[in-house]
């Protein structure tokens, strides 16, 4: 891990070396490694520099991010104000040996990072990353909720045997528990760390976590065993965001325990039959009303556009989580399934689609949503509903931030309108001969048709839509008639053909 100025220079002071920090001007975790620095060698952001005398640049160079640690006796004049950082040792000290000290410094805290990275990976308990962080800070570091609620709590027992422990169950002293809870109130809209004095009893540098603009948690850490140093702020904050993202990997398993619901739906999209009290019992494990008649669902299929893809389905779960907290959401099949409450008929839908779509849409998802619908039990049906959005929008070529059934009803209802019959067995000689005269002509009549049919047979909108001059269109439009044998003057006629080419339009997109 990168390293502050501060952590290294405390740690050199503290193995005994006589060293004077100039020409501070680094700030945060900013140095990742250390060098030899030769004679013209070109310096870069976040290295820190080891030099003596003979070796030291004429100017110091202009990099804010730059640390040269120089071990002498007497400091070039040049170098007494530098616009980088600058270490100067006196002492009996080589390079070798300060190298070696830099390699113990570096490794220290790399192992330490190493630690906490593990037990994000492995969903260890925040508990242990409690007592990890305050053995590095060797400070109590305490976390809580947006309600001020402590989620949890170290402390330093003076025993035989000195340690860290973790208060149990939420068991603070009463009095500090009440400043804790005091001081939060007052700085929980804080964006940026801060530092505050607990009205006199104990210094205390705290982080608010925010998602979704919204307060979820503040990790502080309080100078009741030991002054807080300045290399602990940088190095505090860097183990900030382990916990915050240990807290919402915790949000999200909550999320994604709804095991009994989940494995209800499973079995009802797979057609079984499950009894009423197992339902209700599932349901009653889930954070929703789902006995109030006001209530609906709706049904979310994220499912890819039928080309490959490497993106797995327990990510894109833990992302719609992380997106959309009040929801179930699971994989089925080859899509996603992402099931949420609605409180009625004004929610505004249109903001999950917002939230969803900048996440999936350009990675090559389409979203399908279904009618809404009050009974959980409908889900296979809501189901199909979403995934034909999907596929009728895909036969028109439709580009949409979202799929609704509601939109492709009408043409559902016109695909399965041919019961065992396939398209070309069921079109009639007249349309047959507009596709013919197609074939072999640069005009296509059928497009006319649909075109004439779809703007009601306004002549002057179809023209406009097919870049012709009225008479032209006139012309044309007779010639189709009379192919047709008929003007199409009745609503009957006008409601079978637009059927029949609606259907021809939809063939041609499977086709492609």
């Amino acid at each position: 891990m990168k390293l502050s100025a501060d952590i290294i220079f405390e740690q050199l002071m503290k193995r005994g070396l006589a060293i004077e920090w100039l020409g501070r001007s680094s700030k945060g975790l900013a140095f990742k490694s250390f060098l030899f620095y030769e004679e013209g060698m070109t310096t870069e952001n976040n290295q820190i520099y080891l030099a003596t005398a003979n070796k030291l640049p004429a100017i110091p160079p202009k990099e804010q991010d730059v640390l040269f640690i120089y071990v002498g006796q007497v400091l070039p004049k040049a170098w007494h104000k530098p616009d980088c950082d600058m270490f100067f040792i006196r002492g009996p000290i080589t390079l070798t040996h300060l190298f070696n000290l830099l390699q113990t410094i570096f490794t220290f805290y790399s192992e330490w990072d190493d630690t906490l990275r593990h037990m994000l990976e492995n969903d260890t308990n925040i508990d242990q990353m409690l007592l990890c962080g305050s053995e590095m800070l060797d400070n109590p570091i305490y976390v809580s909720n947006k309600n001020m609620e402590i989620l949890s709590a170290s402390g330093y027992s003076n025993d035989q045997v000195p340690h860290w422990f973790l208060f149990k169950d939420g068991n603070i002293p009463i009095e500090h528990l009440s400043r804790i809870i005091k001081q939060h109130k007052k700085y929980r809209d804080m964006r940026t760390p801060f530092l505050h004095d607990d009205d006199g009893h104990e210094l205390i540098y705290s982080i608010n976590i925010f998602s979704n603009n919204e307060l979820k948690a503040c990790v502080s850490l309080s100078s009741l065993k030991n002054p807080i140093s300045e290399a602990d702020y940088s190095l505090f904050r860097h183990y900030v965001q382990y916990i915050e993202k240990a807290l919402h990997r915790q949000q999200r398993i909550s999320h994604t325990s709804f095991l009994s619901i989940k494995v209800c739906l499973h079995a009802l999209l797979d057609g079984a039959d499950i009894e009423e009290v197992q339902l209700l019992s599932a349901l009653n494990e889930i954070p929703f009303i789902h006995n109030d008649s006001r209530l609906t669902w709706l049904c979310f299929v994220i499912a890819t556009n039928g080309s490959d893809h490497l993106v797995v389905h327990e990510y894109i779960v833990s992302n719609l989580l992380e997106l959309i907290p009040d929801c179930i959401c699971f994989a089925y099949g080859e899509s996603v399934i992402l099931l949420m409450q609605l409180a009625d008929d004004d929610t505004p839908v249109q903001t999950v689609i917002d939230k969803i779509n900048p996440a999936f849409s350009d990675a090559g998802f389409e979203i399908g949503i279904s009618d809404r619908f009050k009974n959980i039990r409908d889900i296979r049906v809501a189901y199909d509903k979403a995934c034909y959005a999907i596929k009728l929008a895909q036969l028109a070529g439709r580009k949409e931030e979202a799929h609704f059934f509601s939109n492709y009803a009408l043409a559902y209802l016109m695909l399965h309108s041919k019961g065992i019959f396939k398209l070309k067995d069921i079109l009639p000689s007249s349309i047959l001969k507009l596709m013919d005269h197609d074939e072999n002509s640069k005009v296509s009549y059928v497009n006319t048709l649909w075109c004439y049919l779809r703007n009601q047979r306004n002549i002057a909108q179809t023209a406009r839509e097919l870049f012709l001059h009225r008479s032209t269109l006139i012309q044309r439009l007779e010639r189709i008639f009379k192919m047709l044998n008929t003007r199409l003057e009745t609503s009957d006629e006008n409601l079978y053909y637009s059927i029949l080419l609606r259907l021809l339009e939809y063939e041609r997109g499977e086709n492609k």
